[in-house]
């Protein structure tokens, strides 16, 4: 197995969770997710390109190298935080709360 199967099998362990995985997954990796990839947007080794940058002697080429290296690899991390600031709402009741509440 490789690294991603070893932790894809500690992580998830179950039909359900698989699936959510694999979907989770699909919003990167396929349509427009795909396409708002930097190295697919320049068409170049972006991320290899950003590491050569962190070695020269420019500290602000160094920070906004690593600023988009720290965007890049923090996408999936940052969905999932603002996926627990998400509050599905199913009942009537619940909706009418809701409303009262954001009308005052």
């Amino acid at each position: 197995h490789s690294l991603v199967e070893k932790l894809q099998e500690d992580s998830y362990d179950g039909f359900f969770e698989e699936q959510l995985y694999k979907q989770f997954e699909e919003l990167f990796t396929t349509g427009d997710g795909k396409l708002l990839n930097f190295e697919e947007l320049s068409g170049q080794p972006l991320n290899t390109i950003l590491l050569d940058c962190l070695m020269y002697d420019d500290d602000v080429l160094f920070a906004q190298a690593l600023a988009l290296l720290e965007r890049t690899f923090t996408q999936r991390c940052k969905v999932l935080q603002a996926l627990s600031d998400v509050s599905l709402m199913q009942q009537p009741t619940t909706l009418t709360l809701f409303g009262n509440v954001s009308e005052k």
